[in-house]
Parts: structure tokens; sequence; C-alpha cells
């Protein structure tokens, strides 16, 4: 249900940007969204194909402005385009099954993945 909600509010050609815990949370994204690409650990989702190039983006951190905000943010350039272009992007181009899908508004694998508090069943 939140990723519908999420894809009803995307402009025309816009992207929705999500965390990927876990392999539940990939396959809820996918059977809402019929363009994905995983560059882990987020997920990039829209009605429309996504044009992703990690080698631009690892150079547009040269940018004066771009590098700037990271560097502001303590983040490490080298190590953050090291990190863009270690491994190549996974792209679907179609819906994905509604297998082991969070169908409701629970956060799952959000909260429980690194709470210190999880309960053990």
């Amino acid at each position: 249900l939140y990723f519908e909600k999420v894809r009803e509010h995307l402009a025309p050609r816009g992207i929705a940007v999500q965390w990927a815990p876990t392999e539940r949370t990939i396959n809820t994204f996918r059977t809402v969204f019929p363009h994905v690409v995983y560059a882990a650990p987020a997920l990039m989702g829209s009605a429309a194909p996504i044009p992703y190039d990690p080698a631009t983006l690892a150079r547009r951190t040269e940018e004066p402005a771009i590098r700037e905000h990271l560097l502001a943010a303590d983040v490490n350039l080298d190590e953050f385009r090291l990190f863009m272009l270690r491994r190549p992007p996974v792209v679907w181009s179609e819906l994905g099954p509604r297998t082991d899908i969070n169908s409701d508004l629970w956060p799952k694998d959000e909260y429980w993945l690194n709470n210190p508090h999880t309960p053990t069943y």
C-alpha cells in the first residue's frame, strides 16, 4: 500500500527511491513499479525507464556544487565513487511476481532488521 501511494504521487517520469534492507522490500517495490533499478542498497522505481549510469554519477561528484554537499556531509569521495562503481546495477523492466511481499503498512523489515530489541520467534 505504501509504495502504491508513493507511485500515485510521483510527477511524470518521477523516480521513487527506497532503501532495500531485505528481499521482501525489493519484491514489494517491484510489484508496484514497472521500471526498477537496484543499485545496492538503493531501489529506484518509476513508471518510465530510468536512465541510470554509475560512471556518470561518479564523475558528477567532481562538480563543485555536488562535491561541496558531499564533503559537508563528511562523505569520503573516493570510497563513494568506488562504492557506486564496484558492481553493476540490476535493472528490471516489468512488474515483479507477487511472492513474499509486504502488503500492509507495518514496517516489518525496516524496523526489525537492525533493532537490538528484536524478539526471537
